[in-house]
Order: C-alpha cells, then structure tokens, then sequence
C-alpha cells in the first residue's frame, strides 16, 4: 500500500537533544517565513501577476502546515500525551496486514483542526493557556485561503488559476493572522519560562 511500511521491532532511535529540535523548529520557521518576504519583494509592483500570487499561497500554506507539524513534534518533547494524542502528533495509523504483521502508514489531517490541534498541545506542553484567537476574521480569511490553495493546486480549468484582487486581499490577512498568533505563543512560553525561573 502506498505510504506504508512494515515496522521494525529492532530499531534504535538516536537521541536528539530537545533544544537542538526546538532551535531547528524556529529556524525552520524563520526560514520558511523569509521565503514568503522574498516572494513579495521579487513580486513588488507586479503584485497582480497571477503566477506570483499562486507562488506565494502555495508557499504560505507549506510555511503553515511546517509550523503545524514542528509544534506537534516539539510538544512531545516537554509533555507525555494520552495515547490516542500520540498518534495523532506523530501523524501516524497502525494496522495489522494478512501476514499479521504491524503497519504503519501517514496519516493525512485536516489543515484547519491540525493548525487548531498542534498549537492546543504546545501550549499544553509549556503549561500556558493559550488558545488560537478564531473569533479575528481574518480566522475567517484563512479558511478562504485554504480553499484558493486547493483550487490553484488541483484546477479543473483556466478560471481555477486566477486569484482575484479580493481573494489576494483575503491571502494577505490570513498570513497577518497566523504570523501573529504564532508570534503570541512563542512569547506566551517565554513569559512562561521566565515566571518559573528562580530570580
């Protein structure tokens, strides 16, 4: 089956120091976002151009989806989960083929409650409450900009392609919004960290 493959009960992991990840994770993140800043700055006057705008969506949803991803795996650093959040943080499913053998396989998630999911369990892992702020409309904005990434990515025709001037506008939010509430988290977890340092 595709994506899968059989398990192996003799493999060894090499152990990662946690902050080595957790720095990989933010420059990842400062990387992917640079990517989006050069995108903008290369489009410049030419903002209407329509290939430079499916350039970007398709950038800025590899950049949220990345993010997405790190934060789960980060989390798991900190903080032991339930086994049923295991799964879901490692993007994994396990089956039994015909040969009763163990099979793991992807597991393909939703953008939206994974975006959702991995920011809940990072502030859980760090102990702060932090929730995504999905009252802002620009909350709204990115649901919109989801479905302009799977159109331009899957078209059924030459109209799929285009992105209108409202659309663009509607891109340009959701990037603000998610920047933001990125940024917010990682200062939550600071304030956190330093709260609990002994002065």
């Amino acid at each position: 089956m595709k994506n899968s493959k059989r398990v192996s009960t003799t493999q060894t992991m090499i152990p990662i120091p946690p902050f080595d990840i957790v720095f990989e994770s933010n420059q990842m993140f400062a990387l992917l976002h640079s990517e989006l800043d050069f995108i903008l700055e290369k489009m410049g006057k030419a903002f209407k151009e329509q290939r430079w705008r499916r350039i970007y969506i398709r950038s800025l949803f590899a950049f949220i989806e990345s993010c997405a991803y790190r934060l789960k795996q980060d989390a798991m650093i900190f903080k032991k989960f339930p086994l049923k959040e295991v799964y879901i943080l490692k993007e994994k499913r396990y089956h039994l083929n015909d040969k009763g053998e163990i099979v793991e396989e992807n597991l393909h998630l939703k953008t939206l409650a994974n975006l959702r999911f991995s920011f809940d369990v990072y502030a859980r892992a760090w102990d702060i409450n932090f929730k995504l702020d999905i009252s802002d409309v620009r909350w709204e904005d990115l649901k919109k900009a989801l479905k302009i990434r799977h159109r331009i990515t899957h078209p059924k025709n030459l109209k799929d392609l285009v992105i209108s001037n409202d659309e663009w506008l509607k891109v340009m939010h959701a990037e603000q919004w998610f920047y933001e509430e990125l940024s917010k988290l990682h200062h939550a977890v600071v304030i956190a960290q330093k709260e609990k340092t002994p002065k």
